[in-house]
């Protein structure tokens, strides 16, 4: 793969989720790709999401935004997008996790092959990839 160095910006919006939001942040941590940026939007949380996010807030590429009350999803995310400063963004909810290898196959097939569409439900994306590729070799597609 090219030495790519395109920025990353996950989006996490939380509303009460602190039993959550430590194994999505280990997802991303663990990325093999390593140049992105976590924007972190408490939609107005009362449960522990603050105390769980310390040890979080302490890595420098998270960027904490709180608001006062409860405002939404589509808001935090606005309001998130306000914050971002990759080229790409991404969302990521603090219930969910992506795979190890995430955003290495995302900048690999969508940067630096160009390809104009992806989705990317994680693993299943390789099996549609090799798929086409033994079609295409015994042309069928």
């Amino acid at each position: 793969m090219e030495n790519i160095n395109t920025k990353i910006s996950v989006l996490m919006p939380v509303y009460n989720q602190s039993g959550f939001i430590r194994r999505a942040w280990k997802s991303l941590e663990q990325q093999t790709y390593k140049n992105w940026e976590l924007i972190i939007i408490n939609d107005g949380s009362t449960d522990n999401v603050e105390n769980v996010l310390q040890d979080i807030n302490q890595d420098s590429r998270v960027n904490y935004i709180k608001n006062e009350r409860n405002q939404g999803l589509g808001f935090s995310l606005n309001k998130g997008l306000k914050y971002a400063t990759g080229e790409y963004i991404a969302y990521l909810p603090a219930d969910d996790i992506y795979y190890k290898n995430h955003w290495k196959l995302f900048v690999k097939f969508w940067i630096v092959r160009k390809i104009q569409f992806l989705h990317f439900p994680g693993l299943y994306l390789i099996r549609v990839i090799l798929l086409t590729i033994r079609l295409k070799q015994i042309h069928l597609w």
